[in-house]
């Protein structure tokens, strides 16, 4: 097992034994060469000293901890949802603070990726806008035409010169200002 895949509570738990093997084996060694029954009850004092000791130092360790993992996930959602950027630590030394620094930049980063977005998507919904407007002339005397050629009788057969005309008056009209050449010649 590799002490970087342990949690902390077992990492915590494993001290523990080792600490009690320990304090057991130099009580029995201390024991057997002085046969002495001092020696066992110093040594199960010793013991219990030592794993009340530990066991205080791994409450207030797991505490420690618990209020690190806690701070940092509320960093982490204020950052997530851009309510707030992460405090500078003063103290440069510890493991919070480099990590207070580590995500600072990164919201620095973040921050400038979405303002970024937001002025690409503001950019996308100019251009759109700019095709729907220059769109919406061309089809609205398209439509013109066809409502003014659909409701118009023709009279002669042929009916060609009659309709072109009739499509230049529309287009004309309809305010595209421009003139066609095959306009004139009708």
């Amino acid at each position: 097992m590799k002490p970087e895949r342990l949690s902390v509570k077992n990492l915590c738990l494993l001290v523990a034994a080792g600490t009690l093997i320990s304090m057991l084996a130099i009580t029995a060694v201390l024991f057997s060469l002085t046969g002495s029954s001092l020696m066992l009850w110093g040594g199960a004092a010793l013991t219990a000293c030592a794993l009340a000791w530990l066991f205080l130092l791994i409450m207030l360790f797991s505490k420690r901890l618990s209020a690190f993992t806690g701070d940092l996930c509320r960093i982490l959602d204020n950052m997530i949802n851009g309510n707030e950027e992460p405090a500078q630590e003063n103290n440069s030394e510890t493991l919070f603070a480099r990590i207070s620094h580590r995500l600072s930049r990164l919201y620095s980063i973040m921050r400038e990726n979405r303002r970024r977005v937001d002025a690409e998507r503001q950019e996308l919904q100019t251009l759109v806008s700019d095709i729907s407007h220059q769109v919406k002339t061309p089809v609205s005397n398209l439509k013109m035409v066809t409502d003014t050629l659909l409701t118009k009788p023709v009279t002669d057969h042929g009916g060609h010169g009659q309709r072109v005309q009739l499509l230049c008056r529309s287009a004309h009209h309809g305010g595209t200002g421009g003139h066609h050449p095959g306009c004139s010649a009708v």
